[in-house]
């Protein structure tokens, strides 16, 4: 099973010495989480350094996590996880990612005080796929393994 995505454009703001916004390519792809019958729709960022998958914390409460903290807990930090230097404490759930129609089971880790955006990594996503960026070509290609 072969699946590929086009790079998204994404507006940069002004800063730094440059006046206008401009775009930038990102490898971010459309996916469902899913908990029993419950799912959430979702735009994630494919990150090769992320050594898990991360999801902000109301994703888990909408697709049916009654307490976020019952899971096992863990401390991320650092720029990896755009969290820019600061710990922040993440609780591992069971959950199930649908990705052009396959569905895989996922350790997926959840925190109320992560507010970026979701991101797929190497535990719970790449175990499961080979993953191809291709920059010239602006397309993201995952081969099932």
């Amino acid at each position: 099973m072969h699946i590929k995505f086009p790079y998204r454009k994404i507006l940069v703001p002004a800063g730094n010495g440059q006046r206008a916004q401009k775009s930038q390519l990102v490898p971010v792809i459309h996916i469902r989480i899913f908990n029993k019958e419950k799912y959430l729709d979702c735009l994630t960022y494919i990150d090769s350094g992320s050594p898990n998958c991360l999801f902000p914390g109301e994703y888990g409460e909408i697709i049916g996590i009654k307490n976020i903290e019952s899971g096992h807990k863990r401390d991320f930090f650092g720029l990896t996880y755009g969290i820019d230097k600061v710990k922040i404490p993440f609780y591992s759930h069971s959950i199930e990612i649908e990705i052009g129609g396959y569905k895989f089971p996922c350790e997926g880790y959840f925190s109320r005080d992560y507010k970026s955006q979701a991101l797929l990594g190497q535990y719970g996503f790449f175990n499961h796929f080979r993953v191809t960026f291709d920059f010239q070509k602006e397309e993201i290609e995952l081969a099932w393994k």
